[in-house]
Formats: structure tokens, C-alpha cells, sequence
């Protein structure tokens, strides 16, 4: 707009030079932009009464503040107003300015109207932009979900399958060693419904189950392990108090108790298991004497990892399991502090 003003002007009117074109160039834009302002007043939601009442205090103040400045101080300041140059009124410099300030108004107006549709572009392409990277996410989050859901589906084995098979493996032992082979299918007999306890609680997504049937499961698979071999040490199960319906995390007792089988050793002190109920708690103790082969039974830790993880992420700061070994045993004490 400077260049194509100051060019017409020069070619035009000889006695225009370059210091007052650029002048009153530099005061025309800023007029415009002070129309602009006015107008993206207007054109708000918020303030546009703002902008309508301002509106006749902005044509008035740039009339007036133009007069000054064309009259009185660019020919005193500038030294750039022909001498023959006749001053006007206030009132004759209106009727002088209303075609420019016409020409000024269409020119903010397209302005504001330019930079209002860029504004609403940017901010279509943004949002699409947006939209495109949530439907990119979900996309992503559904295919790793479908092949999640490949891979359990691949590894999911049926439950009942599992139990009917392992149920008649115990038969066909039975019908091959009769009164021999009784310990060893009952033991099959103890996995079967283990295995089954366990898999409906992950098919109905129960984490947490009262502990009277973690007892049960435990009973069964204490009374199965090792039954018949004389040259071991039975478990002993003490319980303290009576269950009122306490929580705790699916097959920890069952774990904890093979924990201890793989771990120590039974010839010559029993497995025990102390179970005590209180008000608000209840505490499950297993202590063991160390095999010969882990003289320091820490070496478990990673099946005790799995437990502790699993009870935090059900109990979080409800729970304490604690191990420690006491000479030649070993013990880990779980306790888990109940909602009252």
C-alpha cells in the first residue's frame, strides 16, 4: 500500500515529494488499523456493544486528530506543505475526508474480514488435523487390541477341557495302578479343580474372592500334595479365630503353598500355615525349613514377586508381605488390613 501510494502520488502531483507522501501514507494506515480494531469489536460476540457505541468516538477522534496533523503540525514539523496550500476547517475537512474514510472502512473491513476467514481455516485445519490423530489413535489402539485379543484367543485353553482331560488321566491310572496310583490321582484330582477355580475367576474378572474359598482350595491341595508318601512331614494347618467374609487376591494361598513346596524340604519338619483373624486384619503365615538346595530361599523370589504385585495392585496400601529366614526355615507372613 506505501509503494503504490507513494508511486501515484509522485507520478500524479508534481508537488508532492517522497517525505510527504510517506507521511501521509504511514497516517492513512493508521487509520485503517484503528477501524480494524473497531470493527474485530464489533464483529465479537462479547464485545460487540463495545464496538458499536466506540465507533462514532473513533470516526470523530480520527477526523479531528487528522486535521491537526495535516494543518498545524506536519507543515510546522515536516517543512513539506506548499506555502499556497489553504488551510480548512474542521468542518470543511469532514466533508473533504468522508470519501477516504469511506475508502478506509471498506479497506479494514476486507482486512478483518481476511484475517477472520484465515483464523476459521487455520482453525478448520486444526481440528481436522486433531480429528485425524484421535481417529489415528483409536485406529492404533483397536489394532493392538484385536491383536491382543489374537494372542489370549491363540493361548486361551478351555477350562472345562483341561478338567475333563486331567480327570481322566486319574481314571486311567486308577484302572492301571489301583490302590497304588489313588495318591497320585488324587493329586491329578487337586489340579483339575484348581486349575478350573482359577480359570473362571479370570474368565468372570474376579480378581478378589472372600478367603473362605481360597481355605477350601487350600485344604484340597495341602490334603493332595505328597499324600501317601510316608518318608514326608504332613502339613499342619492351624487357624485362629473364624473368617467374617475377609478379601484376598485369587490362588495367593495356593501360590504361597507351592512356594514353599518347591523350596523347602518336608522330611524332618512339616510345612505350617498359620491363618489368624482379627477385627479389622487377618494374617496367613508359612514357614518352611530350607531345602538343601536353597540354603538361602530369598532365590524365590520371583513367584513371590508375582504375588506382592498382584496384591498391591488389589489392596494397595492395605497389605504387608514380609519374608525372613530364621535359621535353617524360612517364613513369609501376609497381612491385609480389611475396609471396615
Amino acid at each position: 500500500m506505501i509503494t503504490l501510494n507513494t508511486v501515484y502520488n509522485l507520478k500524479m502531483r508534481e508537488e508532492v515529494n517522497i517525505v510527504n507522501v510517506l507521511a501521509y501514507t504511514a497516517l492513512s494506515l493508521v487509520v485503517i488499523y484503528i477501524l480494524m480494531g473497531n470493527f474485530f469489536l464489533i464483529f465479537s460476540r462479547t464485545t460487540w456493544v463495545w464496538g458499536l457505541l466506540l465507533m462514532g468516538v473513533v470516526v470523530y477522534a480520527i477526523i479531528k486528530v487528522n486535521h491537526k496533523l495535516i494543518y498545524d503540525i506536519f507543515p510546522s514539523s515536516l517543512k513539506v506543505i506548499p506555502n499556497r496550500q489553504t488551510d480548512r476547517t474542521l468542518e470543511e475537512f469532514i466533508i473533504m475526508a468522508i470519501p477516504r474514510l469511506y475508502y478506509y472502512t471498506i479497506i479494514a473491513l476486507f482486512l478483518v474480514a481476511a484475517h477472520r476467514l484465515s483464523a476459521a481455516l487455520i482453525n478448520m485445519f486444526k481440528t481436522t488435523r486433531e480429528k485425524l490423530e484421535v481417529d489415528i489413535a483409536r485406529l492404533e489402539a483397536e489394532k493392538r487390541a484385536q491383536e491382543m485379543e489374537l494372542r489370549a484367543l491363540g493361548g486361551h485353553f478351555n477350562p472345562h477341557f483341561q478338567y475333563n482331560e486331567l480327570n481322566g488321566i486319574e481314571d486311567e491310572l486308577l484302572a492301571l495302578m489301583g490302590e497304588q496310583g489313588k495318591p497320585l490321582g488324587r493329586r491329578i484330582q487337586s489340579l483339575a479343580d484348581i486349575l478350573k477355580y482359577n480359570a473362571e475367576n479370570v474368565l468372570e474378572n474376579r480378581a478378589i474372592v472372600v478367603i473362605e474359598k481360597e481355605l477350601g482350595l487350600l485344604d484340597l491341595y495341602l490334603n493332595a500334595r505328597d499324600n501317601g508318601r510316608t518318608d514326608l512331614k504332613q502339613p499342619v494347618l492351624q487357624i485362629i479365630g473364624e473368617s467374617a467374609g475377609e478379601k484376598i487376591v485369587a490362588m495367593t494361598l495356593i501360590y504361597l503353598a507351592e512356594n514353599a513346596y518347591t523350596h523347602g524340604r518336608f522330611d524332618t519338619e512339616p510345612l505350617t500355615i498359620i491363618i489368624d483373624f482379627k477385627d479389622d486384619y487377618f494374617s496367613v503365615c508359612f514357614r518352611n525349613q530350607i531345602g538343601r538346595k536353597n540354603t538361602n530361599q530369598s532365590a524365590s523370589g520371583g513367584g513371590l514377586a508375582v504375588v506382592r504385585r498382584r496384591l498391591e495392585l488389589a489392596f494397595d496400601d492395605r497389605y504387608a508381605l514380609d519374608t525372613r529366614v530364621d535359621g535353617d526355615f524360612f517364613e513369609v507372613t501376609l497381612t491385609i488390613h480389611q475396609m471396615l
